[in-house]
């Protein structure tokens, strides 16, 4: 069964499709969209982090942490992921302390590999034993935010006699979640993270994390799962909502094909994206109801997520939708 009060997250990208567009103004309206979720009733503000995208898709997260923190109140802020082997530890440490400050202890770190080359190789970091370089770089940060004196001597990271302040606000620390859907993402979540952050995971993943806790002398009951259902629609009209957005979706999708992502198939007809690696769905509140549900029972989940709008789909309908996923689905769930 789902926990008590099932967690409810809402993912923006800030990113800009209009090239007749400001950046200012884009990121401006997708913050204003941030305070409308809030007011709306979303527990989580989720968001990611690429670099060198011609959308300019999150290139800094902390930063538009920061921007989030210092615009709501209530809402919890977390990156979903930061791409940890990038980073510098000490540095996300203490940027990241100084994001929970601002948003009197609201942030979470989300953290995970990433998977393109161009990426690394742009800022420098060499794409082999980044696992390594995650596990150290997530050790250190454990140390920092415990409010040890730190001396680490690493095969990536070293430090003397180094103390973190500000402190973070959350005690003992910030959540920390390890994104992935693979078995070593897992495994890292058991052993270094609060919780799994998946898109679509399944029930082998979920037992192989719990296998994992217990190795570490964790009560598997207490490891955390949030999944990401990702381009979720509530309509009472499906159909005609799906011909509307649909499009939108199969730009997304060929977008991160042309990128590099092999995993996915490139989306040719609209009727190709009611394929499930997708993770498209348009349907009713009933429809919707019954079919998270179902994965609920199947994979019991701290919270999930679904993304705001597809590039280019009005941002005021995309609101509507997630509107109705709340009134709708979201107590039924709960």
């Amino acid at each position: 069964m789902p926990p008590a009060r099932l967690k409810i997250g809402l993912a923006i990208e800030f990113r800009n499709e209009d090239p007749a567009r400001s950046y200012h103004d884009v990121y401006l309206e997708q913050l204003d969209a941030v305070e409308w979720a809030e007011g709306a009733g979303f527990d989580y503000i989720w968001f990611g982090e690429h670099h060198f995208s011609p959308t300019g898709y999150v290139p800094a997260p902390l930063l538009f942490a920061t921007a989030i923190a210092l615009r709501t109140r209530r809402i919890r802020i977390c990156n979903a992921v930061l791409l940890l082997p990038l980073y510098q530890p000490a540095r996300l440490a203490e940027e990241a302390a100084v994001v929970d400050v601002l948003s009197d202890g609201r942030f979470e770190l989300g953290v995970g590999l990433g998977w393109r080359e161009q990426e690394y190789e742009a800022l420098g970091v060499s794409m082999a034993g980044r696992g390594e370089r995650a596990d150290e770089a997530l050790e250190v940060i454990h140390r920092l935010w415990g409010g040890d004196k730190v001396t680490f001597e690493g095969e990536h990271f070293s430090m003397h006699d180094v103390t973190l302040s500000p402190r973070p606000v959350q005690h003992p620390r910030p959540r920390i979640w390890i994104g992935g859907l693979t078995d070593a993402a897992a495994r890292r979540a058991a052993r270094y993270g609060d919780g799994l952050a998946v898109t679509g995971g399944t029930a082998r993943l979920d037992a192989i994390y719990r296998v994992e806790l217990e190795k570490h002398n964790k009560n598997p009951d207490e490891g955390l799962i949030w999944n990401s259902f990702r381009w979720f629609f509530v309509s009472e009209t499906p159909e005609a909502t799906f011909r509307q957005v649909a499009p939108h979706v199969a730009d997304w999708v060929n977008y991160y094909v042309d990128w590099g992502i092999t995993a996915w198939p490139r989306v040719a007809r609209l009727e190709e994206l009611h394929d499930p690696v997708h993770h498209f769905r348009v349907l009713s509140p009933q429809q919707a109801v019954d079919y998270i549900s179902e994965y609920l029972a199947a994979v019991p989940c701290h919270g999930i997520t679904i993304n705001l709008q597809p590039p280019r789909y009005p941002i005021e309908r995309a609101k509507e939708h997630a509107a109705l996923f709340l009134d709708k689905v979201v107590p039924h769930l709960r």
